[in-house]
């Protein structure tokens, strides 16, 4: 059969990436959490607004007065997939609402315009990715009355690990392939065997996105990638654990697993933002927090590995 070739042979490898802000400043902001002084607003008020604003809300969790979810604004979106393949990292993007103990009032916690610039190792005033910050700050602003905000800050010389970890497997060119339909089958066969990885390693898949397929067509941007999947993930017990001390952990969690394939390339690409950044990212100082985040790290990390190695076409 001819899907039997199409998987050539394995190459694993950690992408470290170099601080683009590195040699501006020694600190960065990177999560954004907004307080909304009016008692009557609530995470489903919050989401109309949202919605009514261009960005989509879905998968949507809540546990212990925390509703955790993922937002999407698909046109910025898309145009950051076509220039930027680890965009898929933020597609779609986490934020969290929950409401203070004295219940008076709301908070929403979000990744800012340097975090995601920073997650993404990109340029902050790179366009696409400056108006869809702003789009979610005025949008904010406008669902909290009353609101104000502040920013979690840190320091770039604590983030040594890497902030993305992606791993390649060597498959034959598009161009060698003569079935139309080779491609997409190996990819929902791959899938199919991710899924279950993760299901038994204790992960939700909250939201699942086909990036080749929307750019062909809704935005006629046909040969972007021969394809490109993005999974929306949690671990439930990592971010109960977290939220006990810091519910904005939901502005990282759920987060996203994506795999490509770019044209005249002859390797597929699977990897996930680096959360064990996480503990610099929300100052997480508690054991039992920290040894989650690495733990399920390494989990992740080995499903990726396992899968790409073991995997087989039928």
């Amino acid at each position: 059969m001819k899907r039997k070739f199409l998987l050539k042979g394995i190459v694993s490898a950690a992408l470290v990436l170099s601080s683009a802000l590195a040699s501006q400043t020694k600190t960065i902001q990177t999560i954004d959490v907004y307080t909304g002084k009016d008692a009557t607003v609530t995470s489903q008020s919050i989401y109309l607004t949202l919605e009514s604003k261009g960005l989509s809300v879905f998968g949507k969790e809540e546990k212990n007065n925390i509703t955790s979810s993922v937002m999407m604004d698909e046109d910025l979106t898309y145009k950051l997939l076509e220039k930027y393949p680890r965009f898929g990292v933020l597609a779609p993007m986490p934020l969290v609402v929950w409401k203070t103990q004295d219940r008076k009032n709301v908070k929403v916690a979000v990744l800012n315009l340097k975090g995601m610039a920073q997650a993404l190792q990109i340029k902050p005033d790179e366009a696409s990715l400056n108006a869809y910050a702003k789009k979610i700050q005025t949008t904010l602003q406008l669902a909290l009355p009353q609101v104000s905000s502040k920013s979690y800050t840190i320091s770039l010389q604590k983030l040594t690990k890497p902030l993305l970890i992606e791993k390649t497997r060597k498959v034959v060119e598009k161009s060698e392939i003569k079935d139309e339909e080779f491609y997409e089958e190996f990819v929902e066969d791959y899938e199919s065997f991710v899924e279950n990885e993760l299901e038994k390693a204790g992960f939700t898949i909250r939201a699942l996105e086909n990036v080749e397929e929307v750019l062909a067509k809704k935005y006629d941007k046909e040969g972007v990638y021969d394809f490109y999947q993005i999974y929306a993930i949690s671990k439930p017990q990592l971010t109960a654990q977290i939220s006990k001390n810091d519910p904005a952990v939901g502005a990282l969690s759920p987060f996203a697993l994506y795999i490509y394939k770019l044209p005249n390339e002859n390797f597929m690409h699977v990897g996930f933002f680096n959360m064990e950044n996480w503990i610099n990212f929300l100052n997480i100082e508690d054991k039992i927090s920290i040894d989650m985040v690495k733990e399920t790290k390494k989990t992740l990390e080995n499903i990726v590995a396992s899968t790409l190695s073991s995997f087989q076409p039928h």
